[in-house]
């Protein structure tokens, strides 16, 4: 689901997580590198200049994995999305 705000923004429902974000914009999220598959991960979506504009509450392994392959359009996709 899209919506449309009044400031340019849109919210999008991405892995059950509602994500509100600037129109016309490139994102990328990512999340550290894992040294055991236990411990949870905070997600962070950066803007094109790398400046992180939102912050995640930290997932475990798995839900972090899929909420990256569903936001960056695919599995080991670091392509991130145009919003």
């Amino acid at each position: 689901m899209t919506k449309n705000t009044q400031n340019n923004t849109k919210t999008r429902e991405i892995a059950g997580h509602s994500i509100t974000l600037e129109s016309g914009k490139w994102y990328l999220a990512s999340r550290p590198m894992a040294s055991y598959k236990g411990q949870t991960f905070p997600i962070s979506i950066r803007d094109e200049y790398n400046n992180e504009v939102l912050a995640l509450a930290p997932m475990s392994y798995d839900a972090a994995n899929a909420f990256l392959n569903a936001f960056n359009n695919g599995e080991t996709s670091f392509d991130g999305r145009d919003w």
